[in-house]
């Protein structure tokens, strides 16, 4: 195993988060236009965007495009055609408006003066689903338990499972405990621990230990933010082991989620993350990596369905970092869109979440704002927006910003990583950031889902509370367990209440067992009666403490009867909201909100789930449908998922269910959910059609939509098939300049599909020559003219570039091109043609210059203003202005504006719009004058 202990995977790119804010805020400048510049109003546009957040709010935002006032324009929000709101936009035209009160059918729109954005229909309501009890879910931008809004603060730890892994396969025990966070950051190792169940419940006793009060700066660690697939260690290690040795892989995570839930723990468990060096073949989705990591996904995710241990799943880590190497912004969300979908369907229960640093430097991101945020948080089945941040600065008002991205969103916002930047550190911290105590309390005081900063080492802000401690862990809390009967008492007769269940397995036994039982009545012992004396639903709770004092409680609701009750003449409610949430190939996975026992109160206790072929299932023919097993029925308001595998491909199927309580009374049948699966596809992956190839080598490379086949054949130019076994490529070799036809004919079973594409070969360079000047001419003239001829017989010529001695190569139109203040001595003028399929060819030639134009003035200073956009140059004598002026070119083309503050200093003002990243070169000519008649002594670029 490869492996660099010491490495920090964070430090390489939080240089680059530095530069981050620098650029937000250079972007918020520099889209403003120049004081003083005139603004037509009629030349403003407005796009707008509307998103539902809640069942009587919605989120409108948008941009004010192509002249946007110098600090903002007013902006007016109607709904419905009435002024609700207004604000003024940012620099970069954005605007936003959050929690703005809607109903279904409202239309929202936007203005500014005079100008007026398309009216948009507010998106209609759609309730979410309730999770399981004890399970996180999402409502708004909540998460939630059991109903009630819950905020998740935790600690990221980046290589306790690798190291796990690597101590039991090796296997190397002295690496047992191993980790990053537990007792004092990078490199910790806990002692005295030789395996998996010892490792683990030693690592969140320190959690347990974390759980201060009251103190806004220093919340209860909650959450714990763990790499299963960890970027320090070698491609596929996690993904071998587990096929190596799945008893032992899942041992790993079994006592993991154990200790985890013993201590009150959520896990958030991330699945994916590139390795080092990175390897972009994995985010390749028919690629082995891509392919082998979602096995492993989709294996883990069903595995722990039912565990409410799992906050959500993190599906990967920042592959966003390595996007610019891949592609732009649409395709990065186009593969996590791809990555959820081949997920979802395995992880019914628990929400979804991508890490992301949100970068603002792949192709096509805006860089800034709400449509930043919105490019990497606003993508179909994420269900839990995420952003990781390191800043050396951090305000309000960049926490409400931020925030309010968030709420117009709609989702929950996991902060998955943040800290403290600076460097070198204050306080001697080698990862130069840390834990940041101010952005902590004020992120979860402004509203947030949860938050995880990478470290709790102090980096100039102060370290975690009590960090890092090395002193007596406490023991784990015991286990309240208990059971009633009879199952639906009457009042006026006794329940009978045990608490035999109660355990504590790493500490101290149990003492005392208290009891609650919801009704004002309470009592004491491991069993005990009590009579309810009316009927009602009560929550009875027992309380067990050990002899260290430690404790834990058991709530369940005991629904107790007025009297006997008369015949359950009652069925469970009609489901209406049956729907495909998935389909695959022969698979669909469908969900519904429970119903209950009557109507929808309790819980039902069986379903019918039938499909049909022919049309939808009705009351009057559900019996003839197709029946598919399916589980009990949760309690209702229940999120259920149900996946019917065995499905034949390219069918609709008309999906219907029944409820039934235990008389049974049966309900109607539901709404209708109807599904196509998916159909088996074969598509040329490469060369495009009509793509140019440099190579005699073409690799024919294509996809397959379903299982693999039975063979695959591929063929060239009506040649004969070749085999190419059951892969997805193939290398012809040796081909032929021209024009070329492919073929690949997949065969599964007796069924046969084709896919073709074609390109062209051209694997000779064009052909460059200058017809004039002439190696070995001598020419007495500063201008030089330079003609030559480039042709290419195979796909023709795409640019050509010429060039003086040394400097950069520059790509010219025609046959052409002169070059002005050569001074005198040798100079090599050379001529660079490019073909379509990328080769090149050079021609040179070597001339003598014996006679140049004057000497004279000189540039002696340039000084450059970024704020104002302004150029500063002061000549070494008075010059003639109109001389300078005319000689002054900036490229790429900008407006701009001259002013003289005096005959040697002169000051040039950029006032048109700057494209980011974009080089520009300010020239004088040596045709500019003194005011004695002298040219420049050269020209001057800055």
């Amino acid at each position: 195993m490869v492996l660099d202990p010491d490495r920090d995977p964070k430090s390489a790119r939080l240089a680059i988060g530095i530069v981050v804010v620098a650029l937000a805020l250079f972007l918020v400048a520099s889209s403003m236009p120049s004081v003083g510049s005139i603004v037509g109003p009629d030349a403003l546009t407005l796009t707008i965007l509307s998103k539902r957040t809640g069942p009587n709010e919605a989120s409108a935002l948008g941009t004010v495009e192509n002249t946007p006032t110098p600090g903002g324009n007013l902006v007016e929000l109607l709904v419905n055609g009435a002024v609700v709101r207004s604000t003024t936009s940012y620099g970069s035209g954005e605007y936003w408006f959050t929690k703005v009160p809607v109903s279904d059918g409202a239309t929202i729109q936007t203005r500014v003066g005079s100008i007026y954005s398309a009216s948009e229909p507010v998106p209609a309501y759609v309730a979410q689903p309730v999770g399981l009890p004890g399970f996180i879910y999402a409502q708004g931008t909540h998460l939630m338990k059991d109903g009630q809004p819950i905020i998740l603060f935790g600690i990221n730890e980046a290589t306790a499972f690798s190291w796990a892994i690597v101590a039991s396969a090796t296997p190397d025990p002295t690496v047992w405990g191993l980790n990053n966070v537990f007792p004092n950051g990078p490199g910790s190792k806990i002692p005295n621990v030789a395996n998996a169940d010892q490792f683990w419940r030693e690592y969140f006793r320190y959690i347990l230990h974390n759980r201060p009060v009251g103190d806004p700066n220093n919340p209860p660690v909650t959450l714990l933010r763990i790499w299963i697939v960890d970027n320090n260690w070698q491609m596929e290690m996690t993904y071998n082991y587990w096929k190596a040795n799945p008893a032992g892989f899942w041992n790993l995570f079994d006592r993991m989620v154990y200790w985890a839930a013993r201590s009150n723990t959520y896990l958030v468990p991330i699945l994916g993350q590139n390795a080092i060096p990175p390897n972009n073949l994995m985010y390749d989705t028919t690629n082995p990596l891509y392919l082998h990591n979602l096995e492993l996904t989709r294996a883990i995710v069903q595995r722990y369905d039912g565990s409410p241990t799992i906050a959500m799943w993190d599906l990967w880590n920042e592959a966003d970092s390595y996007w610019s190497q891949i592609g732009d912004i649409n395709t990065f969300r186009t593969w996590v869109g791809h990555l959820i979908s081949d997920v979802e369907p395995y992880s019914p229960h628990h929400l979804i979440t991508v890490g992301s640093a949100n970068n603002q430097f792949i192709a096509g991101s805006p860089g800034w704002g709400w449509r930043l945020y919105f490019d990497f948080n606003d993508i179909p089945g994420l269900q839990v927006a995420n952003q990781h941040m390191y800043e050396p600065y951090i305000d309000q008002t960049y926490i409400d910003i931020n925030s309010d991205w968030n709420d117009a969103l709609g989702t929950p916002h996991f902060q998955s990583e943040y800290g403290y930047w600076q460097c070198p550190s204050p306080v001697g911290n080698p990862l130069c950031y840390g834990y940041w105590p101010y952005y902590t309390e004020r992120r979860m005081t402004r509203g947030v889902g949860a938050l995880a900063p990478m470290v709790f080492l102090d980096n100039g802000k102060g370290a975690y509370y009590d960090y890092p401690y090395t002193g007596t862990l406490p023991s784990y809390p015991p286990v309240a367990s208990f059971v009633f009967s009879p199952a639906n008492p009457i009042a006026g007769n006794a329940v009978s209440f045990d608490g035999s269940a109660s355990y504590n397995d790493a500490g101290p036994p149990v003492a005392t067992y208290q009891w609650n039982f919801g009704d004002g009545g309470t009592g004491s012992g491991k069993t005990i009666p009590h009579t309810y004396a009316s009927g009602g639903n009560f929550t009875a709770t027992l309380t067990v403490t050990d002899t260290s004092g430690g404790s834990g409680t058991s709530s369940q609701t005991v629904p107790v009867q007025s009297s006997s009750p008369g015949p359950d003449t009652t069925p469970p409610a009609r489901t209406t909201d049956l729907r495909a949430t998935g389909t695959g190939y022969d698979y669909a996975v469908l969900a519904w909100t429970a119903p209950g026992d009557d109507g929808n109160v309790g819980t039902a206790t069986t379903y019918s789930v039938r499909f049909s072929t022919t049309g939808p299932l009705t009351d009057s023919n559900f019996l003839t449908g197709t029946a598919v097993p399916v589980p009990a029925p949760h309690p209702a308001g229940s999120k259920e998922t149900l996946n019917v595998t065995g499905l034949a491909q390219g069918t609709t199927y008309w999906f219907g269910l029944r409820t039934a309580d235990e008389v049974p009374n049966w309900s109607p049948v539901s709404t209708n959910a109807n599904v196509t699966t998916k159909s088996t596809q074969v598509s040329v992956v490469s060369p495009a059609a009509g793509a140019i190839l440099p190579t005699a080598s073409v690799l024919l490379k294509w996809s397959v939509s379903s299982p693999a086949p039975n063979s695959t054949q591929v063929q060239i130019d009506n040649g004969p098939w070749i085999d190419a076994g059951t892969g997805t490529s193939y290398l012809f070799t040796g081909v032929a300049d021209g024009p070329r036809a492919l073929r690949v004919h997949v065969m599964f079973g007796s069924t046969g599909l084709y896919a073709s594409t074609n390109a062209l070969v051209d694997t000779q360079s064009p052909a460059v020559t200058i017809l004039s000047p002439r190696s070995g001419d001598i020419l007495q003239s500063s201008t030089i003219i330079v003609d030559w001829t480039a042709t290419d017989s195979g796909s023709g010529i795409t640019a050509v570039a010429v060039r003086q001695d040394t400097q950069p190569y520059q790509v010219v139109q025609g046959n052409s091109t002169t070059f002005r203040n050569v001074v005198a001595g040798s100079h090599t003028f050379s001529v660079q043609g490019t073909d379509n399929a990328g080769h090149i060819a050079e021609a040179s030639v070597v001339v003598t210059i014996t006679a140049v134009g004057g000497s004279g003035p000189t540039v002696s200073s340039v000084v450059f203003q970024s704020e104002t956009k302004s150029i500063d140059l002061t000549f070494s004598e008075p010059m003639n202005e109109t001389s300078v002026e005319n000689s002054i070119g900036i490229a790429p083309t900008v407006s701009y504006s001259l002013a003289w503050v005096n005959a040697s200093y002169l000051r040039i003002v950029v006032v048109g719009p700057m494209e980011q990243g974009t080089l520009y070169q300010v020239t004088i000519q040596n045709s500019a004058q003194g005011t004695g008649g002298n040219r420049m002594a050269s020209a001057y670029a800055f």
